[in-house]
């Protein structure tokens, strides 16, 4: 490994401002086999510099990006009777990197298309910028029109291919096309390797799994809807938001659930939650009585127009 790259998988490993799915893109992008990604830095108090060193030690090695401006983020600070309460916690950028300035030029493409409202077209690009199997992009164009979606899925369906692919390819960045899908396969694969041999560490802490044992507050039931009704008449489950009632390593959680039972928004549910790579596992031990009547998320970002990072 040269001492640029060297320099930067180890500021990668430090970094505060880069949550685990960050640094995995970083390090697959600068090992190469991931020609062009997406990553989000996050900026508080408490790191920083982080923004100086990355984009230093980016140019240092030669790496082509753009860098967005500064939005907001925030997080859940604390839940007080009906209110979970989220506060600006700092503030983030995203770096579009490439491996060229041929990717660049094409990225912006891809941009334009977005504007002009050609969603469909400037998917297909982007996917290929990203290393992404033609038969996920394909599938995904697909599935952004409702009227497939409805003729080709149930509720229950849909939502557990979603968390089905989730589990069976932590380590790729795009949404498989199916779950007994060979390309995303070999990806999966590919990039778990590149992760462990570039940097242990963070393969370790991805693979790491951390538990919860408490309290879960049943928030919004997730949906595809037109005109504020859902495509599907009937369903048989539903995808529950879970809250964490009490932090986790001082964060609050918002976890999906797949649920043949119906709840009630508010409803206080006791269960034990297993956070492994980027999804959880959800096993319930005791129904509560108790009901959080007009449960309500209280946020500033809305009001400022900005966007909310998990």
């Amino acid at each position: 490994m040269d001492k640029k790259l060297n320099k930067l998988i180890k500021f990668i490993e430090r970094a505060k401002g880069l949550e685990l799915r960050e640094k995995i893109k970083l390090i697959l992008f600068l090992d190469g086999v991931k020609p062009n990604a997406e990553v989000i830095l996050k900026i508080d108090p408490k790191n920083l510099g982080d923004k100086f060193e990355l984009e230093k030690l980016l140019k240092d090695k030669g790496v082509i990006f753009l860098v967005s401006r500064a939005r907001s983020y925030e997080e859940i600070k604390k839940i007080k009777g009906n209110k979970v309460i989220w506060e600006i916690a700092g503030t983030y950028y995203i770096y579009d990197l490439f491996k060229g300035k041929k990717e660049k030029e094409r990225f912006k493409k891809y941009l334009e298309l977005l504007k002009k409202g050609k969603r469909a077209e400037g998917n297909r690009i982007v996917g290929e910028q990203y290393g992404y199997p033609r038969c996920c992009v394909s599938q995904f164009v697909k599935e952004m029109k409702t009227d497939f979606l409805k003729k080709t899925y149930s509720y229950w369906t849909y939502y557990k291919k979603q968390q089905d692919l989730d589990r069976k390819f932590p380590f790729i960045f795009h949404r498989a096309c199916k779950v007994d899908c060979e390309k995303s396969e070999e990806l999966n694969k590919k990039y778990e390797e590149v992760l462990k041999k570039r940097s242990k560490k963070i393969w370790k802490e991805y693979k790491g799994k951390n538990k919860f044992k408490g309290e879960l507050i049943v928030g919004e039931i997730s949906d595809v809807e037109i005109s504020g009704k859902s495509i599907w008449l009937g369903k048989e489950g539903y995808e529950y938001e879970l809250i964490f009632r009490k932090p986790l390593r001082r964060h609050y959680y918002l976890v999906s659930w797949l649920s043949q039972q119906k709840y009630k928004k508010g409803q206080v549910l006791k269960g034990i939650v297993e956070l492994q790579y980027d999804y959880a596992k959800v096993k319930m031990l005791k129904e509560k009585k108790k009901i959080i009547s007009g449960l309500i998320h209280e946020r500033k970002l809305p009001l400022l127009g900005e966007v909310e990072i998990k």
